[in-house]
């Protein structure tokens, strides 16, 4: 068994978005895998990232972590400020300091957009003020700052900054892309709050690829800026929902609603130092190429060229679907 082999990754938020694509990446790369989520239904995986004591188990004996695991949405954050700053600051925090206690190498921080608050013009690089306008944000600020902090010889932090990463099939309903997707299969409008903010739309096969590179780079003991995992690219929530609905050749409409207060209103991230410090860039390709293979892995498209669907269900909607939300 090769050293490599032998080393042990943890992975927060093992069942989440990114997580649950990134665990079997990192067994294909040879490592062992600790799965921790409080959503996992395998008794060994679970995990809650407040418990202490559940950290300190999960983290013995691990060469590095990565750390996924938060309250994702920023909308649940706003509704219940307290626990979001005790999630995704307090945990953060305690886990990064256990982590470098035990004699983890590195720690890897999944950072948000929303550090940067409004910005005034796009893509913004690392180098743009943080100036979080939302809960959420200034908990990852708060994070990244502490986290930095911890930095020494045997300790090697990094932070990467995600924006909008979608393309799992456990992702949640409510968040845009999949609200969107559902609501046009069924031929259900498309509620778009607040039509001209723009977003960078992030594939998660390119994001696991990034930290797939970012882990490769950080065993060799080598040190990085804060970075962009995004595609430098912006899309108006309108155009989003109209290219999904021309996706699926739905007769959805869509439904004008005002922005929510607590949101910011456009970004994309230059990921241009990304390349510089570990050789990654995001696909080049239009948005509606990963929209489709999103659709695909649904099992909503057909696995070809056509857009023909699968099957439609126009007039009735499953128990329980939320219409759709904005970005988050």
């Amino acid at each position: 068994m090769s050293n490599q082999q032998q080393q042990k990754i943890l992975v927060t938020g093992s069942s989440g978005l990114i997580g649950s694509q990134l665990i079997p990446a990192l067994q294909a790369m040879g490592y062992a895998t600790v799965a921790m989520d409080n959503r996992a239904t395998n008794a060994s995986d679970y995990g809650d990232i407040c418990n202490d004591h559940a950290l300190l188990e999960k983290v013995a004996g691990c060469t590095g972590v990565v750390h996924l695991a938060a309250i994702s949405r920023v909308a649940v954050a706003h509704r219940n400020p307290e626990l979001c700053m005790h999630t995704n600051f307090e945990a953060s925090k305690n886990l990064a300091t256990l982590a470098k206690q035990a004699g983890a190498k590195w720690f890897i921080y999944a950072s948000s957009r929303e550090v940067y608050g409004h910005v005034k013009s796009t893509p913004v690089t690392e180098a743009v003020g943080l100036n979080p306008v939302n809960v959420y944000g200034e908990a990852k600020l708060r994070s990244e700052t502490y986290i930095d902090g911890l930095a020494s010889v045997d300790f090697n932090p990094a932070i990467v900054r995600f924006s909008n990463v979608f393309g799992v099939t456990n992702d949640h309903v409510t968040r845009v892309i999949p609200a969107f997707v559902h609501a046009a299969y069924r031929g259900e409008n498309l509620k778009v709050e607040g039509g001209d903010n723009a977003f960078d739309f992030t594939f998660v096969d390119e994001v696991v690829k990034a930290l797939e590179l970012l882990i490769d780079e950080l065993q060799q003991g080598k040190k990085f800026e804060p970075m962009h995992f995004t595609t430098g690219h912006e899309t108006s929530l309108i155009t989003l929902a109209s290219d999904i609905i021309d996706l699926f050749q739905s007769q959805s409409r869509v439904m004008h609603k005002s922005p929510r207060d607590f949101d910011v209103s456009r970004f994309s991230g230059d990921a241009r130092l990304a390349y510089r410090q570990i050789g990654w860039r995001h696909e080049e390709q239009p948005l509606r190429y990963f929209l489709k293979k999103y659709a695909q892995r649904l099992k909503l498209l057909k696995a070809d060229s056509s857009p023909r669907v699968l099957a439609r269900v126009r007039s009735q909607s499953r128990p329980g679907y939320l219409h759709p939300q904005p970005v988050d």
